[in-house]
């Protein structure tokens, strides 16, 4: 009996020093992994101190560009190029989110896509390197990456420039990188729920719902009549998450 209790603590003891074993194997695998990622993605070079003023001049220019196209975004539900199924009026052409009783809007995806090739064009059109005339300046492909979050846009512009001074040559790769407390994600996910009411209900402007997220999240919606459709206005009127000092307004279309 006492040489069965024995076996049994002992095969216990095993077992757990097998359990320890794994687990250190396993946290080991995790390290490794994570320190190889981190070793695999490049760093980012400085900018030398001779190529400040061109790094400035186009990250201003970036800037400019993101601030610009969230405000075109917003005037025109989520889009920079309106889709076919829009709203003309005699201010703005605002994209239909509820169309023929369907759905229609933009994901998060789509205007993260618009605004990526808004900023790319518009930053190329920004940058005039003449100003620069001591420089030879080459300009390589532009990429632009935003990314919507519940309460800010960021972004990460790649623009590779060769620039040459007498004999020297330098590439500069450093990304340019920007950001706005603009809260579309949150007033995308707001206008989605605007749409699923009206799915339900075609015919009624889901008012307690618009009184609630003005409760909760301080946006102000107003809708506005225009012909056979309803413009929905969403105005984010927390100071903190203005663009460049004015209340952040989107709007879309429902018909």
């Amino acid at each position: 009996m006492q040489k069965s209790i024995k076996r049994e603590s002992k095969n216990k003891r095993n077992k757990r020093g097998q359990v320890t074993i794994f687990v250190i194997i396993a946290i080991i695998i995790v390290a490794i992994t994570a320190l190889y990622f981190t070793l695999r993605k490049p760093a980012v070079k400085p900018v030398p101190t001779e190529l400040e003023a061109i790094y400035s001049y186009v990250q201003s220019c970036v800037d400019d560009s993101l601030s610009t196209g969230l405000a075109l975004i917003g005037l025109s539900g989520g889009y920079i190029i309106p889709p076919a199924e829009s709203l003309i009026t005699d201010y703005a052409i605002i994209s239909y989110w509820f169309y023929n009783s369907s759905d229609i809007s933009p994901s998060i995806v789509d205007m993260e896509e618009q605004l990526n090739l808004y900023i790319e064009t518009s930053t190329l059109l920004c940058v005039n390197f003449s100003k620069f005339p001591s420089y030879e300046i080459t300009e390589g492909n532009i990429t632009a990456e935003s990314k919507i979050e519940s309460e800010k846009v960021s972004l990460e512009v790649e623009w590779p420039l060769t620039i040459k001074k007498g004999e020297k040559t330098t590439l500069l790769e450093t990304p340019y990188k920007t950001e706005q407390k603009i809260r579309i994600g949150m007033i995308h996910d707001f206008s989605k729920g605007v749409i699923d009411r009206l799915i339900l209900e075609p015919d009624q402007i889901p008012l307690s719902y618009l009184v609630a997220s003005f409760n909760v999240n301080g946006m102000n919606v107003t809708t506005v009549p225009y012909d056979d459709s309803i413009i929905y206005i969403t105005t984010d009127i927390i100071e903190e998450h203005a663009l460049e000092g004015i209340p952040y307004t989107f709007m879309f279309a429902a018909s």
